[in-house]
């Protein structure tokens, strides 16, 4: 059979009008132009399009769907094929999509004989998506930059050579909700941003983490602890610190805390991030983590020479206990201390209510 000419200029279908190419390019980059139609056209449902375009589907698989040539009227019944996910089609009797073009726009200008502008709103009535909604885009580009942030980390480890402010900052872009949740904290986002909470770390399995920035006692920025926010993680796990990162030398959060200790130098000394979190929200702005249940030789050294007096309230487990009885034993007779044991069973700081934080530290 004689191929059938097509009543239309390949060049001419393959583009949008110059005019309206025009109009969209000066609103909105290359980029952005060429994204928003990759995703109109991602959208669409190949054989919701294919039965209003008047195909006579005979076949669907898991990855095309297959009909007669509509194009050019064949009755090959396999002949014509789009891919679901690319949409992008072909005929295989008189390669129609040579003259036309393999895009779904191009089938879609053909078939209702439209122009490119006439198809872009076609296609955004079937799927609901409009080209000119900034936001998508706007989410796009996060998660490229987030991606190129990945890039230059060591996603086996947390190098040394993140510890850097731009980098920080760069975290602080793609910090998760995971904070946010009742479950984890319910911690409000001017709270997160206070204590500088990052995001889009992903370790060697492919966990995604939240980025938790921890400083001297000036403010120097000395490494991340990185917070498994997937849930996947082992126990052992849920925190990464970086690597060669040494905490015998370093308290959390004593860099603001001694800004807020009155003229009888009390710190209220804690094991964990959220605690820390939780007693700032509560009021307590005057407490440190030892980041663990051990208050080392260094953190002690730090604590006497910053407070007169040192209120311990570490986690309600058995760690906690013996971490409580080991700093009472280590630091009694060189700095007032005064032992308070977590009165629920399983829970640590982070978990209280204002009002039973009130109930323990108020005795």
């Amino acid at each position: 059979m004689k191929k059938r000419k097509l009543k239309m200029n390949t060049a001419l279908q393959m583009q949008p009008t110059a005019q309206w190419r025009k109009l969209m390019e000066s609103r909105i980059s290359k980029e952005e132009f060429n994204y928003r139609l990759t995703r109109l056209q991602e959208a669409v449902d190949a054989e919701q399009l294919l039965r209003l375009l008047g195909f006579q589907i005979t076949r669907v698989t898991e990855r095309e769907v297959r009909a007669p040539c509509a194009v050019h009227g064949g009755d090959n019944k396999t002949a014509f094929r789009m891919n679901k996910d690319t949409k992008r089609w072909v005929c295989f009797s008189h390669q129609c999509h040579e003259d036309i073009g393999f895009g779904v726009i191009d089938l879609v200008k053909h078939m209702l004989n439209m122009n490119f502008a006439e198809a872009v709103k076609y296609l955004e009535s079937i799927t609901g998506i409009d080209i000119h909604d900034e936001s998508d885009y706007v989410e796009y580009q996060r998660q490229k930059e987030r991606q190129e942030v990945i890039h230059q980390a060591d996603n086996r480890k947390i190098p040394p050579a993140l510890i850097d402010e731009s980098f920080l900052k760069s975290f602080g872009k793609f910090r998760s909700d995971y904070f946010e949740h009742e479950e984890n904290g319910g911690f409000s986002k001017e709270l997160l941003d206070l204590f500088e909470i990052g995001g889009g770390y992903v370790d060697k399995f492919g966990f995604q983490r939240d980025v938790i920035p921890i400083r001297d006692v000036n403010g120097r920025l000395l490494a991340y602890s990185a917070r498994d926010i997937t849930g996947k993680a082992d126990y052992d796990y849920k925190y990464l610190l970086t690597e060669g990162f040494d905490k015998d030398k370093v308290l959390y959060n004593l860099f603001r805390a001694k800004d807020y200790m009155n003229e009888s130098r009390v710190l209220i000394v804690v094991e964990g991030f959220k605690s820390i979190w939780n007693l700032y929200r509560a009021g307590y702005k005057n407490s440190v983590a030892c980041m663990g249940s051990v208050i080392t030789s260094g953190q002690q050294n730090l604590l006497y020479k910053h407070a007169f007096k040192i209120v311990t309230l570490f986690d309600g487990d058995e760690a906690g206990v013996k971490g409580t009885l080991r700093a009472l034993n280590d630091m009694k007779g060189k700095i007032d201390i005064i032992p308070l044991f977590m009165p629920y069973t399983g829970k640590d700081p982070g978990d209280l209510t204002v009002d039973e934080l009130h109930g323990i530290l108020r005795r």
